[in-house]
This record gives C-alpha cells, sequence and structure tokens, in this order.
C-alpha cells in the first residue's frame, strides 16, 4: 500500500509531529472527503506500506523528523514545490531563498533521488509572462542542480472554487503555442543542469520536447527505493490524464493555510485557519473527531480508494 501525504494539505508543513505520533501508533483514520460518515482505519507498520509520498511546499518543519521516519524502516520520497511567485500568491510561505536553502538542506539529508522539484503550475500572465518563468526556471534549477533528480511541471487549471481567488491577478489562459514553447525551453534548461522534466497532466504530447507524462505517484522510484517490483493499479480517484499509482491519501481539505490563490484543496483562507486550530498531534484524525455514527473500515489494498469525486480535476495538486 502507498500512502499519499499529502494531495489535500500540507502535512510536513502543519502537521509533522502528528504524523511522527500515527507511525509510532500504527495507524491513521481517513474519512472520506465526500462522506465524512464513511472513516477508514490505516494500518501504517513498516511492512504494511510500501511508500510514503509526501507533498509540500515547505517541509522545514519535517526536516529532522526524515532520520526518524528511516529508523522506524519506512521508504518514501518527498516532493518539494519551488516556485518565482511572491506572497500576494502564495500567501503564508517563507521567502525564496529560504525555501531554496531548505530544498538544498533536504537534499543533503534524504538523497537526491527521494527529491522531487514540483515548479508548479505555471501561471502565465501580464506580470508572469513565458520569458520570466523561463528566467527563474533557470536560476533555480542552477541552484537546485545536484539536489534532485527529477523535475514535474504543470500549467494551472481554472477551477471554479479558485477563479474569485485569482481574480485580481488577472491570469491568462495557457494557449497551446505558449504551452510548447515553454515546455521546450524548460526542457533544455533541464537537460542542463542533470534533471529529468516531466509534466503533470496536461493532454498535449510533449514528447517532441523530449519531456514525458509525470506520474506523482510514481513506480519507478519507488521501485528504485524498494528493491523489488511493485503491483498497483493507476488510482482510479484521480483525473483521467493522471498516471499515479492507486494510494491512501491521509489528508483533510481545508487546512492548509499557506493561503497560495491558486489552491484548490481549501474553500477558502477562513475555514482552513479554522480547522487548523482544531487539530491535535496526538489524535488519530488530522482535525476534529469522527463524525457521531461514522462508520470505521480497516483500509485494505482492495478497498482503499476513495469513491471518485463527481469533478475529478478536485483531486489534482
Amino acid at each position: 500500500m502507498i500512502i499519499s501525504a499529502s494531495r489535500r494539505t500540507d502535512i510536513p508543513a502543519f502537521y509533522s509531529n502528528w504524523f511522527v505520533n500515527r507511525l509510532r501508533e500504527g495507524f491513521f483514520l481517513t474519512p472520506n472527503p465526500r462522506n465524512h460518515k464513511s472513516v477508514g482505519k490505516l494500518s501504517c507498520s513498516p511492512q504494511a506500506i510500501d511508500c510514503i509520498v509526501f507533498w509540500s511546499k515547505n517541509p522545514a518543519p519535517m526536516a529532522d523528523a526524515f532520520a526518524l521516519i528511516d529508523n522506524l524502516g519506512y521508504k518514501y520520497y518527498l516532493q518539494f514545490s519551488l516556485t518565482p511567485y511572491g506572497r500576494d500568491i502564495e500567501t503564508n510561505l517563507p521567502d525564496k531563498e529560504t525555501l531554496i536553502a531548505t530544498f538544498r538542506r533536504i537534499g543533503e539529508k534524504i538523497g537526491a533521488e527521494r527529491l522531487v522539484w514540483r515548479y508548479d503550475p505555471i501561471i502565465v500572465s501580464g506580470r508572469f509572462p513565458p520569458e520570466r518563468h523561463i528566467e527563474a526556471f533557470r536560476r533555480l534549477a542552477g541552484t537546485l542542480s545536484g539536489c534532485t533528480q527529477k523535475c514535474v511541471i504543470s500549467f494551472i487549471d481554472f477551477y471554479a472554487k479558485i477563479n474569485k481567488n485569482i481574480k485580481e491577478f488577472n491570469f491568462n489562459q495557457t494557449t497551446l503555442s505558449v504551452m510548447r514553447s515553454v515546455v521546450r525551453e524548460l526542457s533544455l534548461i533541464a537537460k542542463e543542469n542533470g534533471l529529468r522534466l516531466f509534466v503533470c497532466s496536461e493532454a498535449e504530447d510533449f514528447s517532441s520536447c523530449g519531456v514525458s507524462p509525470a506520474s506523482c505517484i510514481d513506480g519507478e522510484i519507488i521501485e528504485k527505493l524498494t528493491g523489488r517490483p511493485l503491483k498497483a493499479p493507476k488510482d482510479p480517484g484521480q483525473r483521467p490524464l493522471c498516471n499515479c499509482l492507486a494510494s491512501v491519501d491521509i489528508g483533510m481539505y481545508d487546512s492548509c493555510v499557506h493561503g497560495c490563490v491558486y489552491c484548490y484543496a481549501n474553500i477558502n483562507q477562513a475555514a482552513a485557519l479554522k480547522n487548523a486550530a482544531r487539530h491535535d498531534p496526538a489524535a488519530p484524525l488530522l482535525f476534529g473527531a469522527p463524525h457521531p455514527g461514522a462508520a470505521i473500515k480497516e483500509k485494505t489494498p482492495e478497498n482503499m480508494a476513495d469513491s471518485p469525486p463527481k469533478d475529478r480535476r478536485l483531486t489534482m495538486v
């Protein structure tokens, strides 16, 4: 079984103590995001878990815990999102120089093979024309070279639930010709810096640019980490263009307080702050208690997927 930690919130940034406590206790409770009366109980012994996939924009609070997770016997890798945007767009993130230093420090701790750089979402606008992204990517790729082996990119999706947040920024729909131009340039820069570039959940074929579709829950990485073949199907709960393997996500929506305006995982910042305030690092749930009358069911490889959302796009990061 693969744990995703998490598409729905930033566990390394805000809930690392809770995560380590759950590993020590041996299980997580995971409510179905579309039916809180259905709660899964997930055994998380090292023998039950093939790999843990972390997602974060600021994993500094978890930096010292990776050695402990290693000592407990878990296999894992970290996807670190690092973009060129400022605090008007990514409200509560540290400054970029601090994040770059964190990236390099964690790369030294866990190794380049376990650290994936995500340069996403790519937002094209008057303030962020393609040339600015190419310049920013070149700088970051040069700075991060040697700390990672893989970079994943994607272009912003205009979900209905984020339109209010992004209205004042005048973000543009990215045309196919612009996407191709940007991907081609980023691919060249990635190669110059020893990186493999992948694109996440885009309909266009970028193989002519030397770029393959991404698999963020990545069987290739997991098999290298575990040293054995992995038998896992494609995740049925993700968007059709997603190539991720099936995993169990232990996060909850409306709990990340980074305040990124493009975030699909929060209704609004007020909801995220309210739920974050309910967090108890010693509790089995990320926040709150199981719904009264909730049916708690053991999660297994056979029943681990949540029911697919009505809008599959909402499961993306």
